[in-house]
C-alpha cells in the first residue's frame, strides 16, 4: 500500500490599504497586516511489521497499517502585498498584483492516531498499540508555510 498525507491549513488576515490614484486611469495601492494561520494534517498509512519465533523456529509475521495526526498549532505572521489597476475602458480595470505571507514555521511531533491490522483492518488491541508506538521514533516534522503569490483580475466597478 502506498503512503500519503495532508496538511490543511486555515486562516486570516488583517490588512491595512494605501490605495492612491495616479491618474484617472491608473490606481497603485500597498498593503500591510497580521495573519493567523492554524496547520494540522494526517499521514497514513505507513507500515509496520512485527516478526517473532515462535515454537520448533516458526517465525511468525503480523503487518499493520499506522496511521499518524499532525497535531494542530497556530501561528501568527505578517502580510505584504501591492497592487496596479489600469483602467482599461469605462468601468472595467485589470488589476495585477503581488504579496508575501511569512509565518513562523509550524513545528510538532506527529501523533499515533489509529493502527489496524493489515490483513482485517480491524483496530490493534492496546497492548499491541503501545508495542508498535514504542518501536516508532517519531520526531519534530517542521515546515515553512511561508509564500508569494502573484495575481491578475478584470475587475467591473458600479
Amino acid at each position: 500500500a502506498s503512503s500519503e498525507g495532508r496538511v490543511g491549513e486555515f486562516g486570516g488576515r488583517l490588512e491595512l490599504v494605501w490605495r492612491r490614484a495616479v491618474s484617472d486611469r491608473l490606481e497603485v495601492a500597498l498593503a500591510g497586516g497580521l495573519s493567523l494561520t492554524s496547520t494540522s494534517g494526517r499521514l497514513h498509512p505507513l507500515g509496520f511489521t512485527d516478526q517473532w519465533e515462535g515454537g520448533h523456529g516458526v517465525r511468525f509475521v503480523e503487518d499493520y497499517l499506522v496511521y499518524l495526526r499532525l497535531p494542530s498549532r497556530t501561528r501568527v505572521g505578517g502580510v505584504l502585498g501591492a497592487e496596479v489597476a489600469a483602467r482599461l475602458s469605462g468601468r472595467v480595470w485589470l488589476r495585477l498584483e503581488a504579496g508575501y505571507l511569512k509565518s513562523a514555521a509550524y513545528e510538532a511531533v506527529p501523533e499515533v492516531d489509529k493502527i489496524l491490522s493489515y490483513y482485517s483492518l480491524d483496530e490493534a488491541d492496546e497492548e499491541i498499540a503501545r508495542m508498535v508506538e514504542s518501536r516508532f521514533d517519531l520526531r519534530p516534522l517542521r515546515l515553512s508555510p511561508s509564500r508569494a503569490s502573484i495575481g491578475a483580475a478584470l475587475v467591473f466597478r458600479f
